[in-house]
């Protein structure tokens, strides 16, 4: 920024450029390249429990003063799915959606 400055003076300092081109362009294209290809023929359930697998005892989710691993999480997913089936009979292939409050 101070370069700027001294290379132009009389511009507003929100005028300046204080990035170089470098690294303007890594912070808004490199380090944005977000996208991310996934096998066509895996559920999202597949890839969870692929992961799963590989990453059992790894934490997967920090909330407040708690931390789940992702065998956790998956012991508790497939606990609320038998929940469901007993309770409301669902099937395979049913669809099924929640609402819950924003907390």
């Amino acid at each position: 920024l101070s370069n700027q400055i001294v290379k132009n003076p009389t511009l507003p300092i929100f005028q300046l450029d204080y990035f170089t081109a470098v690294e303007k362009e890594q912070l808004l294209n490199d380090f944005n390249k977000t996208e991310v290809f996934y096998p066509t023929n895996k559920t999202i359930v597949d890839l969870f429990e692929e992961n799963v697998k590989r990453n059992a005892d790894n934490i997967a989710v920090v909330f407040e003063s708690n931390s789940f691993t992702y065998k956790d999480i998956d012991e508790k997913s497939d606990q609320l799915a038998e929940y469901f089936i007993r309770k409301y009979n669902i099937k395979s292939e049913d669809l099924i959606a929640f609402k819950l409050n924003r907390t």
